[in-house]
């Protein structure tokens, strides 16, 4: 009861605060499940299943000034909400537009900084990531997988610059950071960025299936990062009547009890209102100078169709291999179906894949729900 009673003073509070203040809220929730069928048998499991907090769905919750100023990105919420909670969240305060606001005229400079949890979130990146798999996502932190980062921006035109600093020792790492610089020419139509990350530097990304052997490059002890990437717009250069781009992305990290590790991305994509699609591989690599590396190459291809968009129905289909070179055994392909109504957003996935660790092909039927505000 007495949780209750807090909460809902909470609420009022911060129901009250948004209309004194203009506040902005936004954000997105997702919940689903994944049936899973092989060998006759069936398991089903929360799609979003976090297996260390028992939640089952995930949430993505933003509160902002309606000046732009300042937002709080909340990444997670406990059971439930007290005034003393700790959140994962990350702030970010646009020092530039707060200056201007007070009368000083920056001459087209931007400064912001944000604090929080973002361990993903640690070099600026110009790959267009067609797929959003965010295959050029990388990791910086010292302090465990908290990532408790700060970070400052400048911008100036088409240039920007990123310094990111994990203060927090774990014991065994010292504190992490990284420099990142970006220039973006929207006009043009392409982008290149690059940056540099010490201690505890690494990719996040794997693909989405399982690749051989348990291989994952994220998994690997890493001290320092090098990535650059890129992406253009080849239909804007070249003044073509339909969409074309292609996007790529290079990482190099090192560590100096275990070795090196790089990752090549690579992806193009294109197509007309009807049909438009994407190609997208990924190269991942162990101690690329010993002839026993451990490697893997993913690639996936996806198709979408627009012929109902304007009803709100979605269609696509996609298939790859998490293993090119074994890609019988590593191979999968689906497609979802989609409908929007009232606000909220129903898809049903349907995968088919083998599965090499048993030898068996698996059918995954994934439906899910997403409410967006």
């Amino acid at each position: 009861m007495k949780k209750a009673i807090v909460l809902g003073a909470a609420m009022l509070l911060a129901g009250a605060a948004a209309f004194a203040a203009d506040v902005k809220f936004s954000g997105k929730f997702r919940a689903g499940y994944t049936f899973t069928f092989e060998d006759g048998d069936m398991v089903s499991t929360p799609k979003y299943f976090d297996f260390a907090k028992k939640y089952e769905g995930r949430l993505n919750f933003v509160v902002s000034d309606a000046d732009g100023l300042w937002s709080l990105s909340i990444k997670s919420l406990s059971g439930s909400l007290d005034s003393n909670d700790k959140l994962a969240t990350k702030a970010t305060v646009n020092v530039g537009k707060a200056l201007e606001k007070n009368g000083l005229d920056l001459n087209g400079f931007g400064l912001k900084f944000a604090v929080g949890n973002m361990k993903n979130n640690a070099l600026l990146k110009a790959y267009d990531n067609a797929s959003g798999d965010d295959r050029d996502a990388f990791k910086l932190f010292a302090s465990g997988d908290k990532g408790y980062i700060t970070s400052f921006t400048a911008s100036y035109d088409k240039l920007t610059f990123q310094v990111d600093v994990d203060p927090v020792s774990n014991g065994e790492k010292a504190a992490g950071y990284a420099f990142s610089a970006k220039y973006a020419d929207n006009d043009l139509g392409f982008a290149v960025a690059a940056g540099y990350a010490h201690n505890n530097a690494a990719f996040t990304n794997d693909g989405d299936n399982d690749c051989k052997d348990g291989f994952k490059l994220s998994e690997q002890k890493l001290d320092n990062g090098f990535v650059v990437s890129g992406n253009v717009d080849i239909a804007k250069l070249a003044g073509l009547d339909f969409k074309l781009g292609a996007g790529a992305v290079f990482g190099y990290v090192t560590e100096e009890d275990v070795g090196k590790g790089m990752r090549v991305a690579a992806d193009l994509s294109g197509g007309i209102d009807a049909i438009d699609g994407w190609i997208e591989y990924q190269y991942d690599v162990v101690d690329p100078d010993n002839a026993d590396k451990l490697s893997n190459h993913y690639l996936k291809a996806n198709a979408n169709f627009n012929f109902f968009a304007d009803k709100g129905i979605g269609l696509d289909a996609y298939c790859g291999a998490s293993d090119l070179e074994n890609a019988s055994d590593y191979w999968f392909f689906g497609g979802d179906i989609g409908y929007k109504l009232g606000g909220a957003a129903y898809n049903l996935n349907v995968e088919v894949a083998n599965n090499a660790a048993t030898d068996n092909v698996k059918v995954a039927v994934t439906p899910k729900v997403t409410i967006a505000w």
